[in-house]
């Protein structure tokens, strides 16, 4: 079997962090079932953590020209040219990551696989635009480019990669065994939104449609966690409007406190959206297969490759981007909707998730792609 040595751009051991616990079970899976070798060098070989590039966004180039991180690099295409016969693949995860060691990939003649994820395929080259350059050089160079779903890959084709590299890999989730239970009555919605709060992520829609739903669907709820440049801004929103009592904040969720708070509400929304300096999801925001995996509906927006994990209509309902009051229109359905049509939909969650986007299904879909690219 082949044995991949996967490159991230930070230290993932670290339970806050969304990668770490979406990767965590597709690897445990391709143990068990193809048993590829994963090797994780988030340290520079000397046992001392890469640290968090926390300011990757509002400085990429800045961050890659960090020393420590630079240095770090450099003990791991070290240590890739000493040990070359302990692996087969590369595997980074966001384009930065095989942007760097595409050279040294080559020179080895190891197989590279580069997985986009979200702010790099359209935010990074915009606001750096010597990626758009090094973009076509990546392109050229590596072997497979990975992205969750046919917007992603549109992007890429559009930026100029061969479509006979593109691989559309969704990152599954962990589906209960069986549906959670949910339950709703006619007048009543418990609504949470999972995200960081930037602009892309439209907490301020959220809230625009919640205050106005209220006026005639009183008994609501709006849970909103996360953190972020924009939560002092939806704060003052909810005091501005007098909504304070129906919306609570909570800044910080440990990942394993997800099912329990999803299992207490009853639809999760996030309209997302793109900004004007081109950030946008790229592909999708996993909570959603999450919410969708423990029977919460969708309240989201067309955007990206949202439609490919919510059937609009199905699983959830969807609206074009900066829509809100087509977003408060299905606040408002979703309020009025009486337990048996809730349940329809509740249903047809957790089987579309458990179907297309079980982290078995996903991970057996990679180690399918190892195995090709090894032959």
């Amino acid at each position: 079997m082949p044995i991949v040595l996967e490159l991230f751009h930070h230290y993932l051991d670290n339970s806050s962090n969304w990668l770490y616990h979406l990767l965590q079970p597709m690897q445990q899976v391709a143990l068990k079932v193809a048993a590829p070798v994963y090797i994780n060098p988030n340290f520079n070989l000397k046992g001392e953590k890469i640290p968090m590039r926390n300011n990757l966004i509002a400085n990429p180039s800045g961050l890659l020209g960090n020393i420590k991180y630079k240095q770090n690099i450099k003990h791991i295409k070290k240590w890739m040219v000493e040990n070359a016969s302990e692996f087969d693949i590369v595997h980074a995860h966001f384009s930065m990551v095989g942007w760097e060691y595409m050279d040294v990939c080559k020179q080895l003649n190891k197989k590279l696989m580069v997985s986009f994820y979200g702010f790099d395929y359209e935010y990074l080259p915009h606001v750096e635009p010597i990626w758009q350059i090094r973009y076509q050089h990546m392109f050229a160079k590596a072997d497979v480019f990975i992205c969750e779903g046919p917007h992603g890959k549109e992007t890429l084709l559009k930026k100029g990669c061969p479509a006979e590299k593109i691989y559309i890999i969704p990152l599954g989730v962990d589906v209960p065994s069986t549906k959670p239970e949910k339950h709703k009555l006619v007048n009543e919605l418990n609504l949470i939104q999972i995200a960081n709060f930037k602009e892309k992520k439209g907490q301020i829609d959220t809230l625009v449609a919640f205050a106005a739903a209220l006026d005639t669907c009183p008994n609501m709820h709006l849970t909103m966690v996360g953190d972020g440049a924009k939560i002092n801004e939806c704060r003052e929103f909810a005091e501005f409007d007098n909504i304070q009592e129906e919306v609570t904040f909570i800044p910080h969720l440990p990942f394993e406190k997800l099912p329990e708070l999803l299992y207490n509400n009853q639809v999760l929304i996030q309209p997302s959206k793109h900004t004007s300096d081109y950030d946008c999801e790229g592909g999708a925001p996993v909570v959603l297969l999450d919410a969708m995996a423990n029977g919460l509906p969708i309240i989201s927006t067309k955007h990206c490759d949202i439609p490919h994990l919510v059937k609009d209509g199905e699983t959830g309902l969807l609206s074009s981007e900066n829509d809100v009051l087509n977003l408060q229109k299905h606040i408002e359905q979703f309020y009025n909707m009486d337990s048996e049509y809730y349940n329809t939909f509740s249903q047809n969650c957790y089987s579309h998730t458990k179907q297309n986007f079980d982290h078995i299904i996903c991970s057996q879909k990679l180690e399918h792609l190892y195995i090709e690219l090894c032959k």
